[in-house]
């Protein structure tokens, strides 16, 4: 599912979230809340259930995605480092590769051991980092900038619900944002095809 069928689908949400609002606030703000608890969205929720005005609801909830986007670095971080001390380990079995292979300088034919472990120690250490490593934590960042851009989105949506918006103005206003992620998606495209 690409990432603008994601965000329409966060966009119906938000029009039917705030028609049930509309009905019963109390009700359709207890209901949600306790639908999506765990998630940011139940948070947010909480928030405005709670009466918090809109710069407290959009700064407990920035606070909130960018806390858990951070996380999410971290393991990106773990995973380069990982990536990083790869080559370092396969260097390391290649010189123990190298010191089998010379201590059977005087019978050659018994060299090919130690010749091998030095090479295949080398191909480990550079296929773990640049097959594995680095391409995970490259998608783990992608799909947490997704996430952030989403929950930025949804956060959005709820303020503009907050501000008994009517659904044409929060259609409109929120698909202004679709618009700029197609972009940012289309660029990256092009930067990744040149």
């Amino acid at each position: 599912e690409t990432s603008g069928k994601v965000l329409e689908q966060d966009l119906e949400n938000i029009l039917k979230w705030n028609e049930d609002i509309r009905e019963n606030r109390v009700q359709a703000l207890s209901n949600l809340e306790e639908e999506h608890q765990g998630e940011l969205t139940g948070f947010l929720f909480s928030l405005i259930s709670t009466n918090y005005d809109n710069e407290e609801v959009r700064d407990f909830g920035s606070n909130n995605i960018e806390e858990h986007y951070y996380r999410n670095l971290v393991v990106v971080d773990v995973l380069r480092a990982m990536g990083g001390a790869a080559p370092s380990f396969g260097m390391f079995g290649t010189l123990f590769g190298l010191i089998v292979m010379l201590g059977e300088l005087e019978n050659p034919s018994a060299m090919g051991p130690g010749l091998a472990a030095a090479l295949i120690t080398t191909l480990y250490g550079i296929s773990l980092a640049r097959f594995i490593f680095y391409p995970i934590a490259e998608k783990i960042k992608n799909v947490a900038q997704m996430n952030r851009f989403r929950e930025y989105f949804i956060l959005e949506g709820l303020l503009l619900i907050n501000e008994k918006k009517s659904s044409f103005y929060i259609k409109d206003k929120m698909k202004t944002y679709l618009q700029r992620d197609f972009e940012a998606d289309e660029e990256l495209q092009l930067q990744g095809a040149g």
